[in-house]
């Protein structure tokens, strides 16, 4: 990547050309690890979510570039199983296309097809997510958040992350928020003291597979074990799912 940064920099100089990269919120750290050192000066726009309007957009306006036919209900199914997240959408998108031309029209059972053949690639990606996170020994913390932006309604004010993270991460707290923030499980908008989920099947899928991983108590009469907890009503539970 920095042979290509900078092989993009010495061809600028010569004619005019614009640079666009699109990556997670960790991306100019990335980039600034290749050793190439404009990457520290260039523009970033956030972008997060995008609006229900958006990703319903996203998903129809292709197909109708191509008079495929595609109702409402199913371009409404297919960008919240996307979350209205950019990359989902491109992968919803992609199968959607695939099915389509498997069915001659984006019907209904085409769209789940789509949505079923998206989820397997989506699921190998929060996966990664979910290992990285135990990994870093932040998979206990990450939980906690997760219940804490669930019972807020998607929204979490930054002194409850610090709160938590302190309790889970203790010194290394400041580390352990910018981690889950780098590697999308906390968005917010630049300025703003409010977090939110930074991609909604990320959260779901590490309560999910935590509660699904975590060992079975040991001996007859043992208590089952509980979810990690904290002062007050952060707190995720969820019920057993099969990966």
């Amino acid at each position: 990547m920095g042979v290509f940064l900078n092989a993009f920099r010495t061809s600028a100089r010569m004619a005019p050309m614009r640079l666009v990269l699109a990556g997670t919120p960790d991306a100019k750290d990335v980039l600034s690890a290749t050793g190439a050192s404009f990457a520290d000066r260039m523009g970033s726009l956030p972008i997060g979510l995008l609006s229900p309007e958006a990703g319903r957009a996203a998903i129809a306006e292709p197909f109708a570039d191509h008079g495929i036919e595609v109702g409402d209900g199913v371009v409404k199914r297919l960008a919240a199983a996307a979350d209205n997240y950019p990359c989902y959408l491109q992968l919803v998108g992609e199968a959607a296309s695939t099915e389509a031309a498997n069915f001659g029209r984006l019907t209904g059972e085409a769209g789940e097809a789509a949505i079923a053949r998206a989820r397997v690639r989506r699921d190998e990606y929060l996966y990664t997510r979910y290992e990285e996170l135990a990994a870093a020994g932040h998979l206990e913390f990450g939980v906690a958040v997760a219940g804490a932006v669930c019972a807020g309604e998607n929204r979490i004010h930054e002194n409850i992350v610090e709160e938590i993270a302190w309790q889970h991460c203790g010194e290394g707290w400041n580390a352990a928020v910018d981690f889950i923030f780098r590697k999308g499980f906390l968005w917010r908008t630049e300025g703003k003291r409010d977090y939110q989920h930074g991609i909604p099947s990320l959260m779901d899928y590490t309560v999910k597979r935590y509660e699904f991983d975590r060992p079975a108590p040991k001996g007859r009469g043992a208590e089952p074990e509980q979810s990690p907890r904290r002062a007050g009503p952060f707190h995720a539970t969820v019920a057993p799912i099969s990966f």
